[in-house]
């Protein structure tokens, strides 16, 4: 058997690949807002709730959805599904800061509008990295080469967590504001 195709029809592996894609998006974003969904069935922290099983079902999302690159047939509509779960990662982020930030720089934010460019740039960072993670498996997953385009996915959605993470730094400092008198 060969990695070319895995022993399973171009056009399974392409159509089950637009629905686990993001079904496990869905669920790691589910999962890693709400750890307690999954702390009443396994005993274990929040952290390695999130960081076991939500991260990389996020991580391995856009590398599942490549495959639907395989069959020529089922490729455009893998790019429309790509870029509607990008668009969808942007508008929620943009949500969840508007609904979940209190505070820009050192000002208390008064009214969700204010969260928007904060909001903007990190949902674009966020959007952008799932998207380009999804493209880059699907070059190997047009030639058939399915683990390569899991392995480039899936390496692609790491180094954009890891931008999603910087930018959340940069957009957040945690220490931007100086400490009152009498405090240090």
């Amino acid at each position: 058997m060969s990695s070319r195709a895995g022993g399973v029809a171009p056009s399974r592996t392409a159509f089950a690949a637009l629905f686990a894609g993001p079904a496990l998006l869905l669920a790691g974003s589910v999962i890693g807002m709400e750890p307690a969904l999954i702390g009443r069935l396994v005993p274990i922290e929040t952290a390695l709730i999130q960081g076991l099983i939500a991260l990389p079902m996020l991580l391995v999302a856009p590398a599942i959805l490549s495959l639907a690159w395989v069959d020529p047939a089922t490729a455009r509509r893998g790019a429309w599904v790509a870029v509607v779960c990008a668009i969808a990662i942007a508008f929620g982020v943009i949500s969840w800061v508007a609904a979940n930030v209190g505070q820009i720089g050192c000002q208390p934010v008064t009214n969700p509008i204010q969260t928007l460019p904060v909001g903007l740039i990190w949902g674009a960072v966020a959007a952008a990295g799932f998207f380009l993670a999804a493209r880059a498996g699907s070059k190997y997953a047009r030639a058939g080469r399915l683990r390569a385009a899991l392995v480039a996915g899936a390496g692609v959605g790491v180094l954009a967590f890891a931008a999603d993470v910087t930018a959340f730094v940069l957009l957040f400092p945690p220490l931007s504001c100086a400490a009152p008198r009498g405090l240090i």
